[in-house]
């Protein structure tokens, strides 16, 4: 795939009934647990942190490498029933557990929705967002250093659709949001 073609986001994705789901938001903010949580309950694992996509075929380009779990991820997927029990190694650079799902997607994929996730303490909900944040917030997301910004431009404006923001205190929303799709 040609580096000026593939835009590639911050966030985690899983495959579902044959689109991909894609979860952004900064670091810290629980990506990776519920892209785990995701992938063992209803999906197939993507990535959990760098998200690439077509730019002229709006799918993600699936190549997915272990994710990085944070130590207190672990009891937070317990209590959801997700058992972590293949073979895992701590990254001591990082102090996370890696990892890699039993199901992972491959190939390419199309765009089923654009989420720009935050965790809540009660609330659970999913909205679209308008068009031209939309676009903004897939700008700030963007970690290729070296893009063709025009291209990515007129790509953030043909996903602009597809994205909604949401806020959650119950991965199991998040579940059935995606099982309702």
């Amino acid at each position: 795939m040609n580096q000026n073609s593939t835009l590639t986001l911050h966030a985690g994705a899983v495959s579902h009934n044959g689109a991909a789901y894609i979860f952004a938001a900064s670091t810290g903010s629980g990506k990776t647990t519920l892209t785990t949580y995701l992938s063992e309950s209803v999906g197939e694992y993507i990535s959990d942190d760098e998200i690439a996509i077509d730019m002229i075929s709006l799918q993600v380009i699936c190549s997915p490498s272990p994710l990085h779990l944070r130590e207190e991820s672990v009891p937070v997927l317990h209590k959801y029933g997700i058992n972590i029990t293949y073979p895992v190694t701590e990254a001591e650079a990082f102090r996370r557990i890696v990892y890699l799902p039993e199901r992972t997607a491959s190939g390419n994929i199309p765009i089923g929705g654009l989420f720009f996730i935050r965790r809540s303490a009660a609330e659970n909900s999913c909205r679209p967002i308008p068009a031209d944040k939309a676009v903004q917030l897939i700008i700030q997301n963007l970690m290729s250093p070296e893009v063709d910004m025009a291209a990515c431009l007129r790509c953030a404006i043909k996903l602009a659709p597809k994205c909604r923001t949401l806020v959650y205190s119950d991965m199991n929303y998040v579940r059935e949001l995606l099982q309702n799709e």
